[in-house]
């Protein structure tokens, strides 16, 4: 093999070979730099700006509602959703994109690797095909569990937040910041917890595919 590269490239020794490759790795790390700044760059200002149109028009169709819908909604939770939902949507189709990317250029090694071994390329397949099952049945649906629970404690978060601090003045007078406390740090627990939960399995799938 050593011999087939040196002949191709025409090198008179190994100190002229490791020169080259040493070359080689800088411009190619460089080019690799260059291109994970310029993708990731692009995808998150496009998500951010979805982001943007999302927010935008949540505010604008609540600022439409007639008075009598609107007066039997939560603002924390229509809070929740113009900021933090309309974001996490943001970030999920951040995410779909960097997805479909990477599934474009597993599809382009996939190729390469039924050109170079039909046989090993179906069984490693197969092997693929079993992972994703099994996480589709057991860790998906936890993950998808743990996604509402931390959606419904953090507007539960919103909501007495924002209930405290509209009604300071009769929190103190009744001296209930003790009872208020401990309800904040339950729900700020539920909500820690199940964040946990969601991303340390997310990254179990993660892992397992790759």
């Amino acid at each position: 093999y050593y011999k087939v590269v040196f002949n191709f490239f025409n090198l008179k020794s190994s100190q002229e070979f490791i020169a080259y490759f040493g070359l080689f790795m800088i411009v190619f790390y460089l080019f690799r730099g260059i291109y994970t700044v310029l993708h990731g760059f692009v995808i998150t200002r496009f998500s951010m700006n979805k982001y943007s149109d999302f927010s935008k028009k949540l505010f604008e169709n609540y600022l439409n509602m007639p008075y009598k819908e609107f007066a039997g909604k939560n603002s924390s939770f229509m809070t929740k959703k113009i900021i933090t939902e309309a974001f996490q949507l943001s970030q999920l189709l951040q995410n779909s994109l960097v997805f479909f990317s990477e599934v474009i250029i597993i599809i382009i090694i996939y190729a390469l690797l039924l050109i170079v071994d039909l046989n090993m390329t179906l069984i490693l397949t197969v092997i693929l095909g079993l992972k994703v099952l099994l996480l589709i049945f057991t860790v998906s649906k936890k993950i998808k569990k743990k996604g509402e629970q931390r959606s419904n404690t953090q507007g539960e978060l919103y909501k007495l937040t924002n209930e405290t601090f509209s009604n300071f003045k009769i929190v103190r007078l009744l001296s209930s910041q003790n009872k208020l406390l401990l309800k904040f740090k339950q729900s700020a627990e539920n909500f820690s917890n199940a964040h946990i939960i969601n991303s340390t399995l997310q990254l179990i799938t993660r892992s397992v595919l790759e």
